[in-house]
């Protein structure tokens, strides 16, 4: 097993171990909540919030069936956000019986039955060695090793992993910060090249940060690359992303070449545009 395998399920070992605790602590808020909280909309944000950063952690770490059952209750809540009191207290007062579900659920949360740990052995296993593709791989390396990438994530298993999976494709410079927040107060001083970030984080999620990018809102140039790494599919969302300059859509789960391909091709396209106005 090479170092990038071993480290990958060290990452999702640890997320396994922690993953009863979290489901714990939710169920935990969720009846410490519904028994003294004076305003249920907060509540329900915060569950919903949670909720969902589970959900991109189960995709991201390979345990589509928890993820699923996560993204339905994110789904089903959702709405409910902005409308009654009464009907949101009702909903919620129903999700400890999900969650218990869900928590059965850690019986197959285990590295041996993650599906991103099967496919990073089952690709390494056949992988080819030859000169062309050992120099390829090389370039490429080289070229990584140039960018310096900030990642944010609200899931601290989902960043030692994407930390994990840039260093091991080259990147030297790697910064990792859990909000769109984070992403401001850090730019200054880290000056990153490009911006992975997921969509939907507090206080300041991906979108947001991104359209105070493109309005020159920072100390970074207007048009830095930035790729959204997120689970979100709807068409009216990605038009969206779009419309605020959105350099690549990344889907949860992602494996390391497809996240090398996305940064390459980026780079490609910003070389490409950048040229073509020099010629200009």
């Amino acid at each position: 097993m090479s170092d990038s395998s071993k480290a990958l399920r060290r990452i999702i070992t640890g997320y396994c171990a922690d993953f009863p605790k979290q489901i714990e602590a939710l169920r935990t808020n969720l009846k410490t909540g519904l028994s003294h909280s004076d305003y249920v909309g907060d509540l329900g944000r915060s569950i919903h919030s949670e909720v969902h950063r589970m959900a991109g952690a189960a995709q991201c770490m390979g345990f589509r069936r928890v993820a699923i059952a996560l993204q339905k209750t994110e789904h089903d809540l959702e709405p409910l956000l902005n409308g009654s009191e009464r009907v949101l207290k009702r909903f919620l007062s129903t999700l400890d019986t999900r969650f218990a579900d869900i928590e059965a659920m850690k019986i197959i949360v285990t590295p041996a039955q993650s599906r991103v740990l099967k496919r990073a052995t089952s690709l390494e296993s056949d992988l080819p060695s030859d000169n062309d593709n050992d120099y390829a791989a090389t370039a490429r390396h080289r070229i990584m090793s140039r960018e310096r990438i900030l990642f944010a994530d609200d899931d601290m298993h989902t960043r030692e992993l994407m930390r994990a999976t840039l260093m091991e494709l080259g990147v030297e410079d790697v910064c990792v910060v859990s909000s769109g927040l984070d992403v401001l107060n850090e730019i200054e001083l880290f000056d990153p090249t490009m911006i992975i970030t997921d969509w939907c984080m507090e206080p300041i999620s991906g979108l947001e940060l991104l359209q105070c990018i493109r309005r020159g809102g920072t100390p970074l140039k207007k048009d830095i690359p930035v790729i959204f790494y997120t689970s979100q599919k709807g068409r009216e969302r990605i038009g969206e992303a779009s419309k605020h300059g959105v350099s690549h859509l990344l889907a949860k789960p992602v494996s390391p070449s497809a996240i090398q391909e996305a940064v390459l091709s980026v780079l490609e396209k910003q070389f490409v545009a950048r040229n073509r106005l020099s010629v200009v």
